[in-house]
C-alpha cells in the first residue's frame, strides 16, 4: 500500500471491512466527505485504505467521525493473504487497539453479501 491515510486515534472511527464486492466502498462514499472513492460492479477495485469523514449535526455542536474503507478480505489463512489484505487487517486492528487506549468509541462494521 503506497498511500495510508492519516488516522486520528483520538477521534471516533467506523472501520468498514468484509468480503470483496459487497458494498463497503459504496457505503463509505455515500455517507462520508470522500466522494473520490472508486466504486465498480466487479471485485477488488479498492486497493488501498480510503478515509472519509461523516459530520453529524446535533443541536449545539457537530460530531466528526472517521470512516475507514478497507479492501475486500478473503476468508483464508494469514500466511496466504496478500499485502493489501494484511494492511487492511493490520490498520483495522491498530485502530481498535488505539481506540481502547484513548477510551474512544469505534465501530467495526463487517459487510457480507447475502444475495448470491
Amino acid at each position: 500500500m503506497r498511500e495510508i491515510p492519516s488516522i486520528n486515534y483520538t477521534m471516533p472511527c467506523v472501520v468498514v471491512a468484509g468480503y470483496p464486492n459487497v458494498g463497503k466502498s459504496s457505503i463509505v462514499k455515500n455517507i462520508s466527505t470522500n466522494k473520490k472513492i472508486e466504486v465498480q460492479e466487479y471485485p477488488f477495485t479498492t486497493k488501498k485504505l480510503n478515509m472519509g469523514h461523516l459530520e453529524l449535526e446535533r443541536r449545539f455542536d457537530k460530531i466528526r467521525i472517521q470512516c475507514l474503507d478497507t479492501p475486500g478480505i478473503l476468508d483464508r489463512p494469514m500466511a496466504k493473504r496478500n499485502n493489501i489484505e494484511l494492511q487492511a487487517i493490520y490498520h483495522s486492528l491498530l485502530k481498535i487497539h488505539k481506540a481502547k487506549i484513548y477510551r474512544k468509541y469505534f465501530l467495526f462494521l463487517l459487510i457480507y453479501h447475502i444475495f448470491q
